[in-house]
């Protein structure tokens, strides 16, 4: 099921990014300039190539009422199917967990010049600490969660996913 998101927002990396110039400064000085330029690079060439995908939103009442029963949802990606969504979700503050090797770096910084948040782990390192803080970033935050695992088995449901949607409510 692919859920349904507005295209009325403003139109823009930077214009849109919730990172403040403060948190941008200090942000710049902590991260690794491949990281932070190449971060920069894919979520402009990723805007650049969502704007010309037909999208087809389906399945958004679904998410209203997980909103209407005062919830907040937890949208589940497998990992080879991350770049649409990436793009037709900007700039909502979404929460990610994503990788503490440096691929998962350069991710973070792709997503958060789009407009998400990220949170360090994966299943093999930092799981449970970035477990709970998915589940406390769910009172403020919608979450975003590959399911899958970056180890495989590809497409198959892992129980940390069922185990942050339980806790988080």
């Amino acid at each position: 099921v692919s859920l349904c998101c507005s295209r009325s927002q403003p139109k823009g990396i930077i214009r849109g990014s919730l990172i403040s110039m403060a948190q941008r400064d200090k942000m710049q000085n902590s991260i690794e300039p491949k990281y932070l330029y190449g971060g920069a690079a894919g979520a402009a060439f990723l805007n650049a190539l969502g704007h010309t995908w037909r999208i087809k939103y389906r399945g958004y009442s679904a998410v209203r009422k997980v909103r209407e029963r005062g919830h907040r949802p937890i949208y589940s990606l497998w990992h080879g199917r991350l770049f649409p969504p990436a793009y037709t979700h900007r700039r909502r503050r979404i929460t990610m967990m994503r990788s503490e090797h440096g691929d998962g770096e350069f991710i973070a910084q792709i997503i958060r010049f789009l407009g998400y948040r990220s949170i360090r782990g994966s299943s093999t390192r930092g799981w449970i600490r970035a477990a709970k803080k998915l589940i406390n970033a769910a009172k403020h935050s919608d979450l975003g969660i590959t399911p899958d695992g970056p180890n495989g088995p590809a497409e198959v449901l892992q129980a940390g996913a069922i185990y942050i949607a339980m806790k988080s409510g």
